[in-house]
């Protein structure tokens, strides 16, 4: 089923690119694209994705048992995150199954990077087909295993394509609603700072781009300590010390030999890219700082564990600016590009032998064997 979803997912991005001039087409394939993951990821059974069998209960009895909009903010309610706590709630009034959440999820996730994708197309000139690649490839994984993150992640980029259009209002509501269904998603706004920051002198964007990086770096020495302060202050929810602190169990399942021969190959292509030229200084400059931003995340001292997770909200945009910027580049750039890809699908199929064939005792195990009662596959 992954790979049948996968590919019916491309096909669609491609039909949809095709008939671009075509408005109603275009917006039909890219409708079908939300439909067809919302009925194959939104009606797997409650297993699939370790997320399923963490939170979908509980925040789903959680919301049915709200009377009022006071009861969200309740004592009772604390540990929840409020936005993904309304999402469950608006669920339950539809249906009495837990499993009616795992289908509003995808259905707002994939909402969103779908109508993102269509915004982002009225600002840049890229490719529909390679961006959904990248995205059922890198993130169609950690979609159904991080729903609370991807549905902030799937806000953040919405949200930002409104940023680019110079819908300043709307990408704030965007950025704020995301922080309430993953409050570690607050990092995201070192981005949208960085785009706005491109109206300004180069002596401040350098300032910028140096403080980040520094505070990132500082963050991937000292973040047991850093995780605390934002704990004591209630910035970050303790939910969280736990998952990405110093004895955290979740793992990034990567070695340092593949992940410094992968950013090395994507640090290779940035600095062409910068030598030739023909990309917006704008593009260049958010590319290198996701770049930047996703390496020191992954640098943490757990061998790439902790901020594993914390690391997606830079490299789904990475991955965004990379697909506008070899946009009709020159054949070494498309050659190394082309490799990258071919790294991405490798990494994809083994993740996928792993998690069929692995230990289904080791945590790292993210119960990806697709199955459905509704659609009859199991």
């Amino acid at each position: 089923m992954w790979i049948i979803s996968s590919i019916i997912t491309i096909f669609l991005a491609h039909l949809a690119e095709n008939n671009y001039n075509k408005k109603g087409v275009y917006k039909l394939f890219l409708f079908l694209i939300v439909i067809v993951n919302t009925i194959i990821w939104g009606l797997r059974d409650i297993g699939v994705g370790t997320d399923t069998l963490n939170y979908i209960d509980s925040y789903f009895n959680a919301a049915k048992s709200l009377t009022s909009f006071n009861d969200f903010f309740s004592v009772y309610t604390d540990n929840f995150d409020k936005g993904y706590l309304l999402l469950a709630y608006l669920s339950s009034l539809f249906s009495d199954e837990s499993t009616s959440l795992m289908f509003f999820t995808e259905l707002f996730i994939m909402s969103f990077v779908v109508m993102g994708l269509y915004e982002l197309k009225q600002k840049y000139n890229y490719s529909i087909t390679e961006f959904m690649f990248f995205f059922v490839v890198l993130y169609q994984i950690h979609v159904i295993n991080l729903m609370r993150q991807f549905c902030a992640i799937s806000l953040l980029f919405f949200g930002y394509t409104l940023l680019l259009r110079n819908k300043y209002i709307l990408w704030l509501i965007c950025q704020i609603c995301a922080y309430y269904f993953h409050s570690t998603s607050i990092i995201f706004i070192t981005i949208p700072l960085a785009y706005i920051l491109m109206n300004t002198a180069n002596t401040f964007k350098s300032i910028y781009l140096y403080i980040v990086i520094g505070i990132a770096l500082s963050f991937s020495i000292f973040n047991e300590y850093i995780l605390s302060f934002l704990g004591n202050y209630h910035i970050i929810k303790d939910t969280y010390i736990d998952v990405y602190g110093k004895y955290s169990q979740f793992s990034a399942g990567s070695n340092r030999i593949t992940f410094y021969i992968k950013n090395l190959l994507l640090l290779t292509i940035i600095y062409l890219l910068y030598k030739n030229k023909n990309n917006k200084k704008e593009v260049l400059y958010v590319l290198f700082l996701t770049f930047c931003l996703n390496f020191c995340f992954l640098l943490s001292n757990y061998v790439l564990t902790s901020f594993a997770r914390l690391s997606h909200y830079f490299y789904f945009m990475f991955i965004t600016y990379l697909v506008i910027a070899v946009k009709q580049q020159k054949k070494t750039i498309k050659s190394l590009y082309n490799i990258f890809i071919g790294i991405s699908i490798f990494s994809f199929l083994r993740e996928l032998y792993t998690n069929y064939y692995g230990d289904y005792d080791d945590y790292n195990y993210l119960y990806l064997v697709y199955k459905s009662q509704i659609l009859g596959i199991e």
